[in-house]
Order: C-alpha cells, then structure tokens, then sequence
C-alpha cells in the first residue's frame, strides 16, 4: 500500500503583516476615526441645543406678550361694553327730550295770533304815573281808577289789568336848607307802573292826559299837594336813556318837541316841520 504525501502548508507564506491587522492604521489612509464622529456629533448636538434654547426663550416671550394682548383686549371689550350701555342710555334720553320738544312745539303751534299779539301787546300797554304822593292812604288801584276820572275816561278803569309800586328816590329838600316839617315830609313820592288791557287803551289815556295838560296830586288821593302827577308811556332802559339825551341835546340845538310814541322817539324843530326819528345814538347826528 503505496503512501499517500501530505502537503504541509508554509506558515510563513501564510502570515499576513501586523499592521494589516491594527485597525489605528487607518489613520494614514485619511477616513476620519469613531471617536471624531462622535466628538463632531456631541458638537452638532450642543449647537443644536443652544438652538432650540433661544427658541425656546423667544417662544416664552412670544406667549408673554399674547397673553399681555389677550389681557388688553378683554378691557378693551369691557369698555366697549360700558361705552354701548352709555350710547343707549343716551339713545333713550334724546328720545326722551325729542318727544318733550316735539311736545312743545305742538303747544305753541296750538297758540292763536291773536294770543301771541296779545301776549306782546300787554307788554306794550303799560304806563308809568310817577310823583304819586308816597304817604297816600289810597289803595293803587283806586288811585288809577281816580287819574282815569280825573281824564274824562272812567269808563277805561275796567281795563286795569295790574299796578304795581316802585320805589323812588324821595325829593325831600336838604335838612340844611329847611326843616322836616310835615308838609315838607309829604313831598316823598313814588311811581306805579299801570298794565292796561291794550296799546289802544294806552294811548287813549296818554291824549286825554296831553289833553288836560294840568293833573294835581290831590285831584286823585288823599295826602297829596298841588303838585303835578306825570303819566308818560313805560320805556325800556335804553329807549329811556336815548329819550333823555334826545332832549338835551334838542334844548342845545332850539328844537321845541320830543316826544315818544310806541317805543319810538321823535324831535321836531317847531311847527310845521317834519319829526325826526330818533331810534339809535348815530340818529342823534340828524338834529343840526
């Protein structure tokens, strides 16, 4: 039996070099190593966090400010709530106020002419009797009615609608001049301001008045003199004041008449010749 040679492989043939085995030789072929991925991976990674950081910052300021909004819209919306609560209240008072105006207007619309002339022609109609004896016993009322018989009018005594007393500085003489006797004292007068019923009835009284020329205190009541009582149509202030300075100046400049109708002031330089109508202080150029 032939012997078959076995074949005993060469052990140096079969050994492979050292640094074929060293995993650290990768080095020189210039791939990057486990652990520089993972320092390059731990660096992205803390990049990444201080990202998500200030994110994180900025969306918790973000919801800050929301909230703030949020806040700010809420008072916003109660406000508005208040100011729509005013708004009807408001509403409810002009419908209110326009139903009372309304109401008004119908009222003096239901008013006549002839009441509204009325109305503005008492105002009119009033007189003034001034240097009324002040310690008469007479009542007002009786004293008119006695100044209307005294003019020839009796009949007019039932169109005194009011008289009423005003005081009046007393013209008393000085007491250095002549002593308080009691005739002297019954020199203290006042003035009534007479309402009659009418312009017409007014002007009647004043010609009757023009008329007669003469009327004595004691024509018409008791404790008087025989000093004028005066009854002149009642002025406004201002007409009041004109007609004063109208006359001064008519006596400068030798005009004969002033006189005051309706308000209205006329001056006249003599007879014959045209009034002239004094109604503001430019008028007062007109007299020459």
């Amino acid at each position: 039996m032939s012997s078959t040679p076995r074949c005993t492989p060469d052990l140096q043939s079969l050994s492979l070099p050292l640094s074929t085995l060293n995993p650290v030789s990768s080095c020189s072929s210039g791939q990057p190593t486990t652990n520089d991925l993972l320092q390059s991976l731990i660096s992205q990674i803390k990049k990444s966090d201080e990202k998500i950081t200030v994110f994180i910052t900025g969306q918790l300021q973000t919801n800050q400010e929301i909230n703030e909004k949020l806040n700010n819209l809420n008072r916003i919306a109660d406000t508005v709530n208040q100011n729509c609560q005013r708004i009807s209240n408001l509403e409810q008072n002009y419908a209110t106020l326009l139903q009372e105006i309304q109401s008004l207007k119908a009222q003096l619309s239901g008013m006549s002419d002839s009441s509204y002339t009325k109305l503005h022609e008492r105002e009119d109609s009033e007189l003034i009797l001034s240097s009324v004896p002040a310690r008469t016993t007479t009542t007002p009322v009786t004293l008119v009615s006695n100044v209307f018989q005294a003019l020839g009018v009796p009949e007019r005594s039932s169109h005194i609608l009011a008289v009423r007393c005003i005081s009046n500085k007393s013209d008393l003489p000085a007491a250095s001049t002549r002593s308080s006797s009691p005739p002297e004292m019954s020199r203290a007068t006042t003035a009534y301001i007479v309402t009659l019923t009418s312009v017409a009835v007014r002007d009647i009284v004043l010609t009757k008045k023009r008329n007669k020329r003469d009327l004595r205190q004691n024509e018409v009541c008791d404790g008087g003199s025989n000093r004028q009582i005066y009854i002149n149509e009642l002025l406004p202030a201002s007409t009041y004041n004109l007609l004063r300075r109208s006359k001064a100046l008519a006596k400068e400049k030798s005009y004969k008449f002033v006189w005051c109708k309706n308000n209205t002031i006329f001056v006249r330089k003599d007879n014959g010749c045209p009034p002239i109508m004094i109604q503001t202080e430019n008028d007062l150029n007109k007299l020459v």
